[in-house]
């Protein structure tokens, strides 16, 4: 809350009474539309904030209802007097919703309601403050818009205790379930019996808990009873000040991606084995062939020498037929 009320220029005047201090400090607040109601709803203060939030000036809006402020919508299901029940009843009400300004336009507004009581405890009208946190809405609208509408991902959220409190359609079409069939019921629901009898659940929240994040793979169970091989990751969500509030949980469908690394893998194997059989009918042939060689170099050896024992010592008594075959026994047995 921010004022453009000096200090200085407030406790200058040593004649203002502290309920005359506090009304001027909330009269010069910018940042939030502070303003008394009577017990009927109608408005008697009107600070610099509501003036800038809400665009009317204090001589616009004094004496008139508060419902002003309030959409069609709201106006028909009566929420102006619902509200100021709801805070006589309960002493204080706060909600969001979008809120109008003079000029039409809307605003998400967050507002508090505070009955006040005179010293006998009868209520004497309202106090009410109002905070513009459009921004915020819109960028949370565009991030649940976004995950939401994500179709590949299964996106969703679960409290520190790992019950599923968010969904988005990714995940409905992946896991099976509707958002009010899981919404409630602990995210363990995915799991194999083997992966929940080994506490794989609990480790994955335990991990992601400590160093920020969890990653990995493996089996996980559609509402079907189908198994499917899913990447996930869990993160953490902490607040400003670290405390732990919940987990986010992205899981994509790698089946087919699976399905083709076995296929591979089996293949490979296959080729493996192959290759690896092949391998030992060569050493088989080689040695095959060793043993044929050493077998025949000896008799061999022996035809070559005698051929040649012949060719020294007959050649004379050879005709010229006979010099051709013995030629052709040397040249066989050198080949």
């Amino acid at each position: 809350m921010s004022s453009r009320l000096s200090t200085a220029s407030v406790f200058s005047a040593d004649n203002l009474s502290s309920e005359e201090l506090f009304r001027l400090l909330v009269d010069n607040i910018v940042d939030y539309a502070i303003f008394v109601l009577d017990p009927e709803g109608y408005i008697v203060s009107w600070n610099k904030g509501a003036e800038r939030l809400k665009g009317y000036k204090r001589d616009e809006i004094i004496g008139q209802h508060f419902s002003i402020f309030y959409t069609p919508a709201d106006l028909a299901a009566e929420k102006p007097s619902l509200e100021l029940r709801t805070a006589k009843k309960e002493g204080h009400l706060e909600e969001e919703g979008w809120r109008l300004r003079k000029d039409g336009s809307r605003f998400w507004a967050n507002v508090l309601i505070t009955g006040i009581l005179d010293e006998q405890g009868n209520l004497i009208g309202y106090g009410k403050i109002t905070r513009d946190l459009t921004e915020k809405r819109l960028s949370e609208l565009r991030h649940r818009l976004l995950v939401e509408g994500v179709q590949d991902y299964a996106i969703f959220f679960m409290d520190p205790n790992g019950v599923v409190t968010s969904w988005n359609l990714g995940a409905e079409r992946i896991k099976g379930y509707k958002p009010e069939e899981i919404i409630g019921k602990h995210f363990s629901t995915f799991y194999t019996p083997e992966d929940r009898a080994n506490d794989l659940p609990k480790k994955v929240l335990h991990t992601a808990a400590t160093e920020g994040h969890f990653a990995g793979e493996g089996w996980r169970v559609r509402k079907d009873g189908a198994r499917f091989w899913a990447n996930v990751v869990v993160t953490a969500v902490r607040d400003d000040e670290g405390t732990l509030y919940g987990f986010s949980k992205v899981t994509r469908d790698m089946t087919e991606r699976k399905r083709l690394l076995d296929t591979i893998q089996h293949h490979s194997h296959e080729l493996e084995l192959r290759i690896q059989e092949r391998e030992e009918t060569n050493a088989e042939l080689e040695a095959f062939a060793y043993s044929v060689s050493h077998d025949l170099r000896a008799p061999l050896r022996a035809i070559g020498g005698f051929a040649e024992a012949m060719r020294e010592d007959c050649f004379a008594n050879l005709d010229e037929r006979g010099l051709d075959y013995l030629n052709e026994i040397t040249n066989a047995a050198s080949r």
